[in-house]
């Protein structure tokens, strides 16, 4: 009982530290994806051992062997991190599962915490990680590139259009239009916010719910939002925040721009 009331009340401050203001890093209304189909995707869970197991607490994506992105919300100030590449069921062991505790966590200096710009963060592995069909890295797209069109999100964030999050058993995913940030926070302000007002910026990206109930959710947060280029996954997006309850809001889920931050990435991968 003692170390459930710790995990609850960590878990509890990651969510104030990434949520303030009724803002959360928020896919409902996803479909389930197939055995390999995102061999980049990862799953980062979070624990103190001994007295917590770890569990999955955020998203990330494969640069190469050595390196996952992230959000920078995702980096707690307690416990540990690991990642786990080449998952599909998120609670069952799989023989493609490769587990790598994170050596060292690169945030951005100029993320300031919470809903804010700069959430981006670089996870250094202990060992490498073994590339095959099943886990293998993402394309990044070009510094300050523009991306239009659609996009796939994908992650094991919450299927819930409520505030309390229900994990899927498999790998989620959506495919969702990406918006300008003009009509991107027209959307995020046409309804009134108690606290904090929507903010968005030129290093952010915005994906659109196309009427539906579609959106990031609790537990995709740092994951990936990513475009088929060439018949090559390329990177648009990091999972960042958005409106809750998740869904039902009808509003934009706000990442991470990649192409922001290609130049940030190069300096501080080894």
């Amino acid at each position: 009982m003692f170390t459930k009331c710790i995990l609850l009340a960590v878990l509890a401050l990651q969510v104030c530290w990434a949520v303030p203001y009724g803002l959360s890093p928020r896919i409902t209304d996803g479909v389930d994806a197939t055995p390999g189909e995102f061999p980049y995707q990862v799953s980062i869970q979070w624990g103190i051992p001994p007295l917590t197991q770890f569990s999955h607490a955020c998203g990330g994506s494969i640069l190469n062997e050595n390196y996952v992105l992230t959000a920078g919300h995702c980096i707690m100030k307690i416990g540990k991190l690991r990642v786990v590449a080449g998952k599909y069921y998120l609670n069952k062991a799989e023989e493609s599962d490769q587990i790598v505790n994170v050596a060292r966590a690169t945030v951005h200096s100029g993320y300031k915490g919470g809903v804010a710009q700069h959430d981006i963060a670089l996870l250094k592995l202990e060992r490498p990680l073994k590339l095959n069909k099943l886990v293998a890295p993402v394309k990044l797209p070009t510094q300050n590139e523009r991306q239009i069109g659609e996009a796939v999100l994908s992650g094991w964030g919450s299927i819930s259009k409520k505030i309390i999050p229900v994990l899927p058993t498999v790998l989620q995913k959506a495919i969702v239009p990406i918006l300008n940030n003009d009509d991107c926070l027209a959307e995020l302000t046409a309804q009134e916010v108690i606290g904090q007002k929507p903010e968005l910026f030129e290093t952010q990206v915005c994906s659109g719910s196309a009427g539906k109930e579609i959106s990031a959710c609790s537990g995709d947060s740092g994951g990936p939002l990513a475009q088929m280029i060439g018949g090559h996954a390329v990177q648009v997006g990091i999972v960042s925040w958005g409106m809750m309850p998740c869904g039902s809001s009808h509003m934009p889920s706000v990442y991470t721009r990649v192409a922001s931050y290609i130049d940030w990435i190069n300096t501080h991968m080894d």
